[in-house]
């Protein structure tokens, strides 16, 4: 996001940006789960990842885990909340 002026925004700034551009949110940021803040149609696609551990090779292997049994096309349209070994999906 640095190399694209995109540090820094609001929340509901870069999530209109994923949408013009047609992508995926990954986070961890919880406030990207309210509904209310960001209701069905205003997002392309949200994945909140609730890993324990948030150093940066822990995170891309509970990544990487969550996609042998997820495909991205699938979370168009969707907030996903994967946590643990549970992925709750709205």
């Amino acid at each position: 996001m640095y190399h694209e002026n995109l540090c820094g925004i609001k929340d509901i700034d870069l999530i209109k940006q994923c949408l013009k551009e047609k992508r995926i949110l990954i986070t961890h940021d919880n406030d990207f789960k309210n509904p209310f803040l960001y209701p069905k149609g205003s997002f392309y696609g949200i994945i909140i990842l609730k890993s324990i551990k948030q150093g940066k090779m822990a995170v891309k292997n509970f990544f990487e885990r969550f996609l042998k049994i997820f495909s991205l096309d699938e979370a168009k349209g969707k907030i996903i909340i994967v946590e643990g070994s549970q992925i709750r999906i709205r």
